[in-house]
């Protein structure tokens, strides 16, 4: 008999990847039951299936795949308990979170007068996703700051920063950490009224980690006050969003910083490999294929201008911003339905050397050609 998985519907380029050794049960993520599960052999998940004890008692799963960097859904006591094995996807997205960020950095350009050179970048979490926004705030001339508690213990406080000393100093702060509600280094309501307070006046915080790092009510008081721009993909309470929030923070979106065809597409690569490992199938190199827009050409000018008209022609975050302010309630069709656009190392950049380079800084796998 072949296994039985039972898959999230909108993982995308899954369907035909494993129906040769498996029956597949596509389901909405939300959606998917006890019943669902009672026969199968597999789940793979993205964020929004709670996988615990009432979706998975009396199954006979063996594994569960997320297809996603975060795992915060997975009970991973209860599947201990169970002797049931869980794979995460760490660094599928991070290509996708890297060019989020370097758009957003040419919107606070252009619509913000904002000028990177000279500025310093407070990076809060610096795995997978952190080290490939840091290449990217340092192509633009930023001095990096990195607070990172579990990595600072392994490797010593040399290239580490207190939290309190990079919330002082920094003109951005990014949150790249995992969700912990819990533990020695426990991220839930990391950025309170204390911590929040420490921030430069003018400075800029951006969270497309997890909703629930930022505690809302208090980032309220100082988006109301004027004292600090807050930019966010990730919020509590997703779907339903603080609307009066929404209309404070300067740029917006429906958790999608990783959610470009890239990032998305290397999570499902990664989950099929994890499933031929697990049972031993020959699709241990599996990668998905046939993705849209492939190698489009980006003709890059001279000049700040033209730097920031190459970011967003590669993805433009404001077109994100817009859909989100427009219709909030359509939040997770938004995520659902969400029209992908390719990581930076995607594109071929034709043009002005310096900001070709200034490219190719953020991210090495991006191709570079002469202007001919």
């Amino acid at each position: 008999m072949k296994m039985k998985i039972v898959a999230d519907d909108r993982i995308p380029y899954l369907q035909g990847a494993l129906e040769k050794f498996a029956e597949v049960k596509y389901i909405a993520g939300a959606k998917i039951s006890a019943e669902d599960m009672r026969d199968a052999d597999v789940l793979i998940t993205r964020t929004r299936t709670k996988v615990n004890r009432e979706l998975l008692e009396g199954s006979q799963v063996k594994l569960v795949v997320t297809a996603t960097i975060g795992h915060d859904h997975i009970d991973k006591d209860y599947l201990k308990e169970k002797g049931i094995i869980w794979k995460n996807c760490p660094g599928c997205n991070s290509g996708s979170v890297a060019t989020f960020i370097a758009s957003l950095l040419a919107t606070m350009m252009s619509d913000y007068q904002f000028e990177p050179k000279g500025k310093t970048f407070g990076l809060i979490g610096c795995g997978n996703v952190g080290k490939r926004v840091k290449r990217v705030a340092e192509a633009m001339g930023m001095k990096v700051l990195v607070n990172d508690p579990p990595r600072e213990r392994e490797e010593g406080s040399e290239q580490f920063c207190d939290l309190s000393d990079l919330l002082e100093q920094s003109d951005i702060i990014s949150i790249h950490v995992p969700f912990y509600k819990e533990g020695e280094f426990k991220t839930l309501e990391l950025m309170d009224d204390e911590n929040l307070s420490k921030m430069k006046k003018d400075a800029w915080i951006v969270n497309s980690s997890r909703g629930g790092i930022i505690l809302e009510k208090d980032l309220k008081k100082y988006l109301d006050q004027g004292k600090i721009n807050a930019v966010l993909d990730v919020w509590d309470e997703e779907p339903k969003i603080d609307l009066e929030l929404m209309k404070m923070c300067k740029v917006v979106s429906s958790h999608i910083a990783g959610y470009s065809v890239d990032g998305k597409a290397n999570g499902t690569s990664m989950s099929v490999r994890h499933i031929a490992e697990f049972f031993d199938l020959d699709l241990k190199t599996w990668q998905a294929t046939n993705l849209p827009l492939e190698n489009k050409k980006i003709q890059v000018k001279s000049g700040r201008d033209g730097l920031i008209e190459a970011l967003k022609e590669a993805y433009d975050i404001k077109e994100d911003d817009e859909k989100l302010r427009f219709t909030p309630e359509n939040f997770e069709m938004n995520r659902g339905q969400y029209e992908a656009h390719r990581d930076l190392a995607n594109y071929e950049f034709v043009g002005d050397e310096i900001n070709c380079k200034m490219i190719k800084a953020m991210m090495p796998e991006a191709v570079i050609k002469r202007n001919v």
